[in-house]
């Protein structure tokens, strides 16, 4: 192996160069349709940080230091190398590798068979793991029981998720459109294995994500199906006809039908409590989930209730009248109202603590649940913003306007814009951490693929609670 002058070999002087270049860990902090018609939309006609160890070593001239200490200890014409991660304990080795950025530590595996053992040691790439992207919180105890399941997956996890975030920050995805129904999609939900949706033509149909093949198709509802919700064991879904079904996702049949509301059902929600229905008759009915009994009604709205949500038996609501309203589920009072828009909302989510709505007014805002203030106000679509999904730090926005965006949810700047992806108005979008899926007036579902090409089956999180529902009483 050729040596520098410094008494390294080539291979480690370049590698060093690296450690003394590294802040990884200060970086890390650092054509239309003529006839439009919604029927689920209504609004009121009135308005660690420590410095690397090898830097600390090879830094402030500590290098010619060694090279003065190696000269005089050797002849001046065989200085000696020293493969200093070989010398060092593993330990030793494994916690300077740790203070490496990710690229020098594949980088130095390939140097010799022993730095590669080193360099792909399971707690290393958790830490490198968990340094960028925290725990994770959906990987199986039986993948973690087994050691070599554990070396193989946290480097290809790393390796996975740097390059869907990547994708994800410039917007590289692959696009699939998938047809089927005879008239308008008003609403969808996916997972990893299927998409679920209901329209217009009074269906609800399932597809399979990979493929695009219809699986089944439900009838039961007498009119255009508006609003669906699911998990692994019940579908919950809305209709014009004023009804709201229970389906059970083993035998595909209706377990109860639902009634009470004289208009239009347009949002459901459910957990393991109860089912949340909304309608057109500006009223929220809430439901026993396990006997479907109508428990109480919440009223206050001025007008159309157009979306719903619940967390933790408190219950969020978007109305024509253009004010959302805090409920208490099990009081049925009220706690809050939200104004800040000018128009009517068309679409409302919920995660406990923050609040983020879509309206009329062509804007996204996001409240403080706790305290009732407006945090952010997302401009940009030149329509109204009929439907939205949120996680911890994305929005996506879906607009009459046809197009879909992307915004980040901490300071509100909009990363992406997908302008005219629909042909006709956008009506419903949900997304994860590979997708996002949609729907609209042009009867087509676009499947935007940022995870292709990439073992992703270990971070997809669940995008719904499984078993919530209890059996149905008999």
């Amino acid at each position: 192996m050729p040596s520098t002058k410094s008494g390294l070999s080539f291979k480690h002087t370049t590698l060093l160069r690296y450690f003394k270049k590294s802040a990884w860990r200060d970086r890390l902090k650092s054509p239309p349709l003529v006839n439009r018609i919604d029927e689920g939309f209504y609004q009121n006609n009135s308005s660690k940080s420590l410095t690397p160890l090898l830097i600390t070593l090879y830094s402030s001239s500590n290098l010619s230091s060694m090279d003065s200490l190696e000269r005089s200890s050797t002849p001046s014409n065989e200085v000696q190398a020293i493969d200093f991660l070989t010398e060092l304990p593993v330990e030793i080795s494994q916690l300077v590798l740790a203070y490496c950025d990710p690229d020098t530590v594949v980088m130095a595996s390939y140097v010799s068979r022993h730095w590669y053992m080193l360099c792909n040691d399971t707690p290393l790439w958790k830490t490198i793991y968990q340094e960028r992207y925290g725990l994770p919180t959906n990987l199986s105890l039986t993948a973690f029981s087994m050691n070599t399941m554990a070396v193989r997956n946290y480097k290809r996890m790393y390796q996975s998720k740097t390059l869907l975030e990547h994708r994800w920050r410039h917007g590289k995805h692959q696009t699939h459109c998938i047809q089927g129904h005879g008239d308008s999609i008003y609403c969808v939900q996916f997972d990893k294995t299927k998409i679920v949706t209901g329209s217009r033509d009074r269906t609800i149909k399932f597809w399979d994500i990979s493929s695009g093949r219809c699986l089944r198709t439900l009838l039961g509802h007498h009119a255009s199906v508006l609003c669906l919700k699911y998990n692994d064991d019940w579908l919950v879904s809305g209709s014009s006809d004023h009804s709201v079904l229970v389906w059970s996702m083993h035998t595909f049949q209706v377990v109860r039908r639902l009634t009470g509301h004289s208009s239009g059902v347009l949002d459901v929600s459910f957990d393991q409590d109860y089912i949340a229905s909304c309608s057109k008759d500006a009223t929220i009915r809430l439901w026993h989930a396990k006997t479907g009994q109508p428990l109480r009604t919440l009223r206050g709205h001025r007008g159309p209730v157009n979306a719903i949500q619940f967390k933790n038996h408190q219950l969020v609501s978007a109305s024509g009248d253009a004010t959302i309203r805090l409920y208490d589920m099990k009081t049925g009072r009220c706690l809050r109202d939200f104004v800040g828009h000018s128009r009517g909302l068309a679409c409302i989510q919920f995660d406990g603590a923050s609040i983020v709505s879509g309206s009329n007014d062509n804007d996204i805002k996001v409240w403080n649940a706790h305290t009732g203030l407006c945090t952010l106000t997302l401009t940009g679509h030149t329509g109204l913003v009929r439907a939205m999904d949120f996680d911890q730090h994305k929005i996506v926005s879906a607009s009459y306007d046809e197009s879909i965006r992307v915004w980040c949810r901490h300071t509100g700047a909009c990363l992406l814009i997908y302008p005219k992806c629909h042909s006709s108005w956008i009506f419903d979008v949900m997304f994860d951490n590979t997708k996002i899926v949609s729907t609209s007036q042009d009867q087509k579902i676009l499947i935007m693929d940022f995870g292709h090409g990439i073992d992703t089956q270990l971070l997809v999180d669940p995008p719904f609670p499984s078993r919530l529902l209890p059996p149905p009483s008999s």
